[in-house]
């Protein structure tokens, strides 16, 4: 099992048991030099923090400048006890949200396209913050890397009775949805990393060419089906 997978299975252990005390008044919010902590808050920041690690660890800006803006939210009070604000709101979050989004676009249209873990691609399909139907022609199918972010992408294959397999599908979905159709025929080998997320594989059987979709799917949805 992997480190990460540990991370996040203790994450929701620690989370759903630290909620469930301090709903009935087990634990009490904590009074430290920084202010009120409760022990939801800190099990959430300390995950925040570990994703953070994670993402610099991979030169993921924008994943880390995101992290970075759900760590604020989440000790933006103790913040502000620390700077002696008079408000714990020391800006409102959909404004960093929004902020922080557009940092990410501006940066993802300067810095270069990172490649990721997997073979290097031949093609680089990138959504973000919007709807787009992608059309792989099998005909020169060999292996493809799909990014979305923030939005709904759908992925069909063209020319299928072309394919003679081996081909790999590189996926990485971040907080959107997204679909891989593949033909009736295919055997698909899913080997998507779920982090947070929910990843469907519906295209169980079949006796045709293999496909291998591989990737990380974090905070999202991807679907594997018949289409």
């Amino acid at each position: 099992m992997k480190v990460w997978k540990i991370t996040v299975a203790l994450f929701c252990i620690l989370f759903a048991v630290f909620g469930l005390l301090e709903a009935v008044g087990v634990t009490p919010p904590v009074e430290s030099v920084v202010g009120e902590l409760s022990f939801w808050r800190i099990v959430c920041a300390l995950f925040l923090v570990a994703l953070v690690i994670k993402y610099l660890c991979q030169l993921r800006v924008c994943k880390t400048l995101f992290c970075l803006s759900l760590l604020f939210m989440t000790v933006e009070s103790n913040i502000a006890y620390l700077c002696g604000a008079t408000s714990e709101n020391l800006i409102n979050n959909w404004l960093l949200l929004l902020y922080t989004i557009l940092i990410c676009i501006g940066l993802s249209l300067i810095l270069p396209k990172r490649k990721g873990k997997w073979t290097v691609s031949t093609d680089h399909h990138e959504n973000s913050l919007g709807s787009r139907t992608i059309y792989i022609d099998c005909t020169t199918f060999t292996d493809r890397y799909v990014e979305n972010n923030l939005g709904s992408t759908v992925i069909h294959f063209e020319n299928a009775d072309t394919y003679t397999g081996g081909g790999f599908l590189n996926v990485e979905n971040n907080l959107g949805s997204t679909v891989v159709k593949v033909p009736e025929s295919w055997t698909v080998d899913c080997q998507i990393e779920n982090n947070l997320g929910s990843v469907q594989n519906r295209a169980h059987g079949g006796e045709g060419p293999t496909l291998t979709v591989r990737g990380e799917n974090n905070l999202g949805s991807t679907v594997i089906q018949r289409g």
